[in-house]
Protein backbone atom coordinates (compact mmCIF):
# COMPACT_ATOMS: atom_id res chain seq x y z
CA UNK A 1 0.00 0.00 0.00
CA UNK A 2 1.45 3.73 -1.12
CA UNK A 3 1.92 5.92 1.67
CA UNK A 4 -0.34 9.23 1.53
CA UNK A 5 -0.80 11.96 3.31
CA UNK A 6 -4.96 12.35 4.26
CA UNK A 7 -6.56 15.56 4.61
CA UNK A 8 -10.30 14.85 5.99
CA UNK A 9 -12.35 18.69 5.34
CA UNK A 10 -15.15 18.00 7.52
CA UNK A 11 -13.46 15.53 10.51
CA UNK A 12 -16.24 16.02 12.84
CA UNK A 13 -19.22 14.89 11.04
CA UNK A 14 -20.12 10.74 12.00
CA UNK A 15 -18.17 9.95 8.28
CA UNK A 16 -15.32 12.29 8.78
CA UNK A 17 -14.65 11.11 11.74
CA UNK A 18 -14.70 7.40 11.71
CA UNK A 19 -12.60 8.06 8.40
CA UNK A 20 -9.93 9.59 9.89
CA UNK A 21 -9.91 6.79 13.13
CA UNK A 22 -9.71 3.94 10.03
CA UNK A 23 -7.15 5.67 7.93
CA UNK A 24 -4.77 5.85 11.56
CA UNK A 25 -5.68 2.45 12.05
CA UNK A 26 -3.91 1.93 8.92
CA UNK A 27 -0.76 3.73 9.92
CA UNK A 28 -1.95 6.51 7.28
CA UNK A 29 -0.84 10.13 8.38
CA UNK A 30 -4.21 11.78 8.44
CA UNK A 31 -4.84 15.74 9.58
CA UNK A 32 -8.45 16.48 9.61
CA UNK A 33 -10.34 19.84 9.74
CA UNK A 34 -14.02 20.73 10.86
CA UNK A 35 -15.20 24.21 10.56
CA UNK A 36 -13.94 25.50 14.08
CA UNK A 37 -10.46 24.78 13.45
CA UNK A 38 -10.44 26.10 9.77
CA UNK A 39 -13.78 27.84 8.67
CA UNK A 40 -13.97 28.04 4.96
CA UNK A 41 -16.78 30.39 4.37
CA UNK A 42 -13.77 32.56 5.25
CA UNK A 43 -10.89 32.31 2.22
CA UNK A 44 -8.51 34.06 4.82
CA UNK A 45 -9.36 30.73 7.10
CA UNK A 46 -9.14 28.68 4.30
CA UNK A 47 -5.75 30.32 3.69
CA UNK A 48 -4.54 28.06 6.23
CA UNK A 49 -5.00 24.90 4.77
CA UNK A 50 -2.06 25.57 1.83
CA UNK A 51 1.05 24.33 3.45
CA UNK A 52 -0.67 21.05 4.27
CA UNK A 53 -1.29 20.21 0.37
CA UNK A 54 1.50 19.21 -1.60
CA UNK A 55 1.69 16.33 -4.71
CA UNK A 56 1.07 13.00 -2.40
CA UNK A 57 -1.71 14.38 -0.30
CA UNK A 58 -5.13 12.89 -0.78
CA UNK A 59 -8.14 15.09 0.47
CA UNK A 60 -11.10 14.10 1.37
CA UNK A 61 -13.84 16.50 0.76
CA UNK A 62 -16.87 16.41 3.31
CA UNK A 63 -17.36 19.77 4.65
CA UNK A 64 -21.07 20.84 3.73
CA UNK A 65 -23.71 22.94 5.66
CA UNK A 66 -26.47 21.73 7.33
CA UNK A 67 -28.37 18.31 6.91
CA UNK A 68 -30.73 17.19 4.24
CA UNK A 69 -33.96 17.75 6.32
CA UNK A 70 -33.53 22.16 6.86
CA UNK A 71 -31.16 23.35 4.84
CA UNK A 72 -32.77 26.41 2.93
CA UNK A 73 -31.19 28.96 0.04
CA UNK A 74 -28.85 30.68 2.57
CA UNK A 75 -27.32 26.99 3.23
CA UNK A 76 -27.01 26.53 -0.48
CA UNK A 77 -25.08 29.77 -1.02
CA UNK A 78 -22.85 28.98 2.02
CA UNK A 79 -21.66 25.74 0.30
CA UNK A 80 -21.08 27.32 -3.12
CA UNK A 81 -18.87 29.86 -1.18
CA UNK A 82 -16.93 27.43 1.03
CA UNK A 83 -16.13 25.13 -2.28
CA UNK A 84 -15.24 28.58 -3.99
CA UNK A 85 -12.55 29.76 -1.24
CA UNK A 86 -11.60 25.54 -1.20
CA UNK A 87 -10.80 25.76 -5.03
CA UNK A 88 -8.65 28.80 -4.44
CA UNK A 89 -6.26 27.23 -2.20
CA UNK A 90 -6.21 24.25 -4.77
CA UNK A 91 -4.90 26.94 -7.19
CA UNK A 92 -1.83 27.56 -5.00
CA UNK A 93 -1.50 23.90 -3.85
CA UNK A 94 -2.11 20.81 -6.30
CA UNK A 95 -2.71 17.31 -4.38
CA UNK A 96 -2.03 14.08 -5.43
CA UNK A 97 -6.00 13.24 -5.83
CA UNK A 98 -9.25 14.53 -4.47
CA UNK A 99 -12.39 12.66 -2.99
CA UNK A 100 -15.43 14.60 -3.28
CA UNK A 101 -18.40 12.98 -1.18
CA UNK A 102 -21.77 13.48 -2.78
CA UNK A 103 -25.21 11.86 -1.62
CA UNK A 104 -27.81 10.15 -3.54
CA UNK A 105 -30.27 12.67 -2.25
CA UNK A 106 -28.89 14.51 -6.20
CA UNK A 107 -31.46 11.62 -7.41
CA UNK A 108 -34.27 13.21 -6.08
CA UNK A 109 -35.49 13.12 -2.74
CA UNK A 110 -39.05 12.74 -4.05
CA UNK A 111 -38.31 10.89 -7.07
CA UNK A 112 -39.09 7.38 -7.67
CA UNK A 113 -36.13 5.47 -8.17
CA UNK A 114 -36.20 1.46 -8.56
CA UNK A 115 -32.57 0.66 -10.21
CA UNK A 116 -30.32 4.03 -9.48
CA UNK A 117 -27.27 3.79 -11.25
CA UNK A 118 -24.32 6.31 -12.12
CA UNK A 119 -26.26 7.23 -15.14
CA UNK A 120 -29.31 7.67 -13.92
CA UNK A 121 -30.82 11.46 -14.62
CA UNK A 122 -29.88 13.23 -11.27
CA UNK A 123 -33.06 14.93 -9.96
CA UNK A 124 -32.42 17.01 -6.52
CA UNK A 125 -36.17 18.28 -4.60
CA UNK A 126 -34.33 19.74 -2.24
CA UNK A 127 -31.88 22.75 -1.43
CA UNK A 128 -29.38 20.01 -0.26
CA UNK A 129 -29.76 18.14 -2.95
CA UNK A 130 -29.14 20.75 -5.30
CA UNK A 131 -26.27 22.01 -3.55
CA UNK A 132 -24.52 18.46 -3.59
CA UNK A 133 -25.33 18.39 -7.19
CA UNK A 134 -23.89 21.78 -7.98
CA UNK A 135 -20.78 21.40 -5.93
CA UNK A 136 -20.17 17.76 -7.32
CA UNK A 137 -20.27 19.62 -11.30
CA UNK A 138 -18.16 22.41 -10.10
CA UNK A 139 -15.83 20.25 -8.75
CA UNK A 140 -15.51 17.79 -11.63
CA UNK A 141 -15.14 21.01 -14.33
CA UNK A 142 -12.60 22.48 -11.62
CA UNK A 143 -10.49 19.23 -11.21
CA UNK A 144 -10.97 18.51 -15.46
CA UNK A 145 -9.23 22.08 -15.92
CA UNK A 146 -6.43 22.11 -12.79
CA UNK A 147 -6.16 17.90 -13.84
CA UNK A 148 -6.52 17.25 -10.35
CA UNK A 149 -7.82 13.22 -10.16
CA UNK A 150 -11.09 13.30 -8.81
CA UNK A 151 -13.30 10.14 -7.37
CA UNK A 152 -16.55 11.15 -6.71
CA UNK A 153 -19.18 9.03 -4.55
CA UNK A 154 -22.67 8.99 -4.06
CA UNK A 155 -23.75 7.49 -1.14
CA UNK A 156 -27.52 6.45 0.71
CA UNK A 157 -27.76 6.84 4.31
CA UNK A 158 -24.43 5.60 6.28
CA UNK A 159 -25.03 4.54 9.83
CA UNK A 160 -23.30 2.66 12.41
CA UNK A 161 -22.54 3.09 16.52
CA UNK A 162 -22.08 6.99 16.56
CA UNK A 163 -23.89 8.43 14.29
CA UNK A 164 -26.45 11.06 15.18
CA UNK A 165 -29.88 9.45 16.12
CA UNK A 166 -31.76 11.96 14.54
CA UNK A 167 -31.13 10.22 11.26
CA UNK A 168 -34.20 8.60 9.72
CA UNK A 169 -33.02 4.90 9.63
CA UNK A 170 -31.51 2.25 11.63
CA UNK A 171 -29.99 4.47 13.97
CA UNK A 172 -33.08 6.52 15.27
CA UNK A 173 -35.56 3.05 15.29
CA UNK A 174 -32.51 1.80 17.51
CA UNK A 175 -32.25 4.50 19.69
CA UNK A 176 -36.45 4.86 19.89
CA UNK A 177 -36.34 0.65 20.58
CA UNK A 178 -33.79 1.56 23.78
CA UNK A 179 -35.46 4.27 25.00
CA UNK A 180 -39.01 2.59 24.74
CA UNK A 181 -40.49 5.75 22.82
CA UNK A 182 -42.95 5.02 19.98
CA UNK A 183 -41.68 5.43 16.28
CA UNK A 184 -43.54 7.27 13.70
CA UNK A 185 -44.27 5.06 10.03
CA UNK A 186 -45.37 7.15 7.57
CA UNK A 187 -47.86 5.04 5.32
CA UNK A 188 -47.21 1.46 5.43
CA UNK A 189 -43.71 1.61 5.74
CA UNK A 190 -42.91 -0.64 2.29
CA UNK A 191 -40.64 2.18 1.12
CA UNK A 192 -36.97 0.56 0.24
CA UNK A 193 -34.19 2.22 1.09
CA UNK A 194 -30.45 1.72 0.58
CA UNK A 195 -28.23 1.63 3.72
CA UNK A 196 -24.53 1.23 4.14
CA UNK A 197 -22.81 0.85 6.87
CA UNK A 198 -19.96 3.51 7.93
CA UNK A 199 -16.96 0.57 7.94
CA UNK A 200 -18.03 -0.87 4.79
CA UNK A 201 -17.44 2.93 3.62
CA UNK A 202 -14.22 3.10 5.01
CA UNK A 203 -12.82 0.25 3.65
CA UNK A 204 -14.50 0.75 0.34
CA UNK A 205 -12.55 4.35 0.16
CA UNK A 206 -9.45 3.05 0.71
CA UNK A 207 -9.72 0.18 -1.75
CA UNK A 208 -10.95 2.83 -4.64
CA UNK A 209 -7.46 4.87 -4.02
CA UNK A 210 -5.42 1.27 -3.85
CA UNK A 211 -6.96 1.12 -7.21
CA UNK A 212 -5.96 4.86 -8.82
CA UNK A 213 -9.65 4.94 -9.65
CA UNK A 214 -10.27 8.26 -10.90
CA UNK A 215 -14.91 9.07 -11.99
CA UNK A 216 -18.24 8.75 -10.29
CA UNK A 217 -19.46 5.55 -8.80
CA UNK A 218 -22.17 4.95 -6.36
CA UNK A 219 -21.02 3.17 -2.92
CA UNK A 220 -23.97 1.11 -1.85
CA UNK A 221 -24.84 -1.98 -1.13
CA UNK A 222 -27.21 -3.28 -3.58
CA UNK A 223 -29.03 -4.45 -1.05
CA UNK A 224 -32.01 -2.44 0.14
CA UNK A 225 -34.89 -3.17 2.41
CA UNK A 226 -37.91 -1.12 3.95
CA UNK A 227 -38.97 0.50 7.37
CA UNK A 228 -41.26 -2.50 8.31
CA UNK A 229 -38.11 -5.12 7.35
CA UNK A 230 -35.89 -3.12 9.61
CA UNK A 231 -38.73 -2.92 12.47
CA UNK A 232 -39.20 -6.80 11.97
CA UNK A 233 -35.61 -7.35 12.31
CA UNK A 234 -35.29 -5.07 15.38
CA UNK A 235 -38.51 -7.65 16.74
CA UNK A 236 -36.55 -10.78 15.80
CA UNK A 237 -32.53 -9.66 17.30
CA UNK A 238 -34.11 -8.59 20.73
CA UNK A 239 -37.63 -10.90 20.57
CA UNK A 240 -39.46 -8.27 22.23
CA UNK A 241 -41.74 -5.53 20.84
CA UNK A 242 -41.11 -2.36 18.81
CA UNK A 243 -43.73 0.26 19.58
CA UNK A 244 -44.60 2.33 16.22
CA UNK A 245 -47.69 3.40 14.72
CA UNK A 246 -48.91 4.57 11.03
CA UNK A 247 -49.36 7.95 9.94
CA UNK A 248 -50.75 9.41 7.13
CA UNK A 249 -48.36 9.61 4.36
CA UNK A 250 -48.31 13.44 3.04
CA UNK A 251 -46.08 12.45 -0.08
CA UNK A 252 -46.28 9.50 -2.87
CA UNK A 253 -44.34 6.61 -1.78
CA UNK A 254 -40.89 6.01 -3.39
CA UNK A 255 -37.88 3.54 -3.66
CA UNK A 256 -34.69 4.36 -3.66
CA UNK A 257 -33.30 1.74 -4.94
CA UNK A 258 -29.12 1.24 -5.74
CA UNK A 259 -27.40 -0.09 -7.66
CA UNK A 260 -23.99 -0.96 -7.08
CA UNK A 261 -22.57 -3.02 -10.21
CA UNK A 262 -20.24 -0.51 -11.20
CA UNK A 263 -19.02 -0.73 -8.43
CA UNK A 264 -18.36 -4.36 -8.02
CA UNK A 265 -16.84 -3.77 -11.42
CA UNK A 266 -14.54 -1.41 -9.78
CA UNK A 267 -13.45 -3.39 -6.64
CA UNK A 268 -14.07 -6.96 -7.38
CA UNK A 269 -16.37 -9.07 -5.59
CA UNK A 270 -16.70 -7.24 -1.69
CA UNK A 271 -19.24 -8.53 1.38
CA UNK A 272 -21.20 -5.87 2.72
CA UNK A 273 -22.67 -5.45 6.17
CA UNK A 274 -26.66 -7.24 6.47
CA UNK A 275 -28.72 -4.69 7.52
CA UNK A 276 -29.65 -7.21 10.42
CA UNK A 277 -26.21 -7.38 11.28
CA UNK A 278 -25.93 -3.70 11.42
CA UNK A 279 -28.50 -3.47 13.58
CA UNK A 280 -27.14 -5.72 16.26
CA UNK A 281 -24.50 -3.83 16.30
CA UNK A 282 -26.45 -0.50 16.87
CA UNK A 283 -27.93 -3.03 19.64
CA UNK A 284 -25.25 -4.21 21.44
CA UNK A 285 -22.16 -2.18 20.81
CA UNK A 286 -21.27 0.66 22.50
CA UNK A 287 -18.72 1.97 19.88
Amino acid sequence: MKKFNYLILGNTGFIGRNLQIFLRQKKQKVLGFGSKKINLLSLRESRKMKKFINKKTIILYLSFNKNQSNANFSDYEKNIKMLKNFFEILKLSKPHKLIFFSSQTIYGENTNNNNTTETTIPDPTSYYGIAKYACERLTKIFSVAHQIPLITIRIPRVYGPGDDPANYGPTKFIDFYKKNKTLIIWGDGKEKRDYLYINDLNIIIMKLINKNFSGLVNICSGKSVSFIEIINNIKKITKTNFKFKHKRRTRPRVNHIMNNSYLKKVIGKYKFMRVEDGLKKLIYEKN
